[in-house]
C-alpha cells in the first residue's frame, strides 16, 4: 500500500495522529483511546523515531544537555543527549555492558556492609550508595578520556 509502510498495518495518516497524541499522553493512554495494544502503539512510535532519524542531517548544535534517565524501576539507565535550543533529543544510548558488573558487585558489597552491624561500615555503605551514580559517571568518563588520549597519566587507584 503506498499510504503505509511495509512493516505497518496502519496508514501514514493514522500513525501521524497517534504520534501527535503521544506528544501529550502516555503510550498506555493513547493505546486505550485508539483501542490498540501497547505493542502496536510502541511500534508506531519506533517507526516514527526511525523515520525522523533517517531524515536528520548533520548540523551545528549551540547548546547540548547530557542526562542519564532511569527506567524499569531504576534498574536500567539511558544516557540522553539533547539540543537545548530546539528542545529535542539528539541521541540516546544505554550504558556500556562493563558497568553492569560494577553495579552487581556494589549491590553485593553494600548488602554485606549493612549486615555487618559495624556502624562505620554501615555509614560508608550508605554514603557510597547515595553517590553511586556519580561514581559510575566519573569512572566511565575517566576511562573514555584515557581511551581518547592514551598519553594521559594514570591516577593512583
Amino acid at each position: 500500500m503506498p499510504w503505509a509502510e511495509l512493516s505497518s498495518r496502519f496508514t501514514a495518516l493514522f500513525e501521524l495522529r497517534a504520534i501527535e497524541w503521544l506528544k501529550a499522553a502516555s503510550q498506555k493512554a493513547v493505546a486505550t483511546l485508539l483501542k490498540l495494544s501497547w505493542n502496536e502503539i510502541h511500534g508506531i512510535m519506533e517507526r516514527a523515531v526511525k523515520r525522523g532519524s533517517e531524515r536528520r542531517q548533520a548540523e551545528l548544535v549551540s547548546q547540548i544537555g547530557v542526562d542519564e534517565k532511569a527506567f524499569r524501576k531504576g534498574h536500567s539507565y539511558l544516557t540522553l543527549v539533547n539540543d537545548l535550543v530546539r528542545a529535542r533529543v539528539l541521541c540516546g544510548r544505554r550504558p556500556q555492558a562493563e558497568q553492569r558488573p560494577a553495579r552487581k558487585h556494589f549491590r553485593w558489597w553494600h548488602n554485606w556492609a549493612v549486615r555487618s552491624r559495624l556502624q562505620p561500615m554501615i555509614e560508608v555503605a550508605q554514603m557510597l550508595q547515595r553517590r553511586f551514580e556519580n561514581i559510575i559517571t566519573y569512572l566511565r568518563h575517566r576511562s573514555r578520556t584515557r581511551k581518547a588520549n592514551p598519553s594521559m597519566p594514570r591516577s593512583n587507584g
